[in-house]
């Protein structure tokens, strides 16, 4: 799935970021027309980790920036390396997002 979102949003070597994956879990909250999504995913190499943080900026490059978020108009996200977990976040609500990725520890 994370090569084909990886594919799918541009980054060059989608199938090298993907590999080394060693799980993950997410949530999705909605209130309203308000959404967040937060996905944590493990690595199995500090090595895995940088590919795939590294191949997620690149997906982003290609969005406009919004302070520590990126943006494609309608859905802000960020990216957070936290040891060999690659933490994302997309929201429609800004402070959402931020308290998101404020909590990950």
């Amino acid at each position: 799935d994370l090569q084909v979102i990886l594919d799918e949003n541009g980054a060059s070597d989608a199938s090298r970021a993907a590999e080394g994956w060693g799980g993950g879990n997410y949530g999705y909250y909605r209130n309203g027309d308000q959404s967040l999504i937060l996905v944590n995913t493990s690595w199995d190499t500090k090595a895995d980790a940088d590919e795939f943080e590294a191949a997620m900026r690149e997906t982003f490059a290609i969005s406009g920036e919004e302070g520590d978020f990126w943006t494609d108009g309608r859905r802000l996200f960020a990216v957070k390396r936290v040891g060999d977990n690659v933490w994302y976040g997309a929201s429609t609500d800004r402070a959402q997002l931020e308290k998101a990725m404020d909590a990950v520890k």
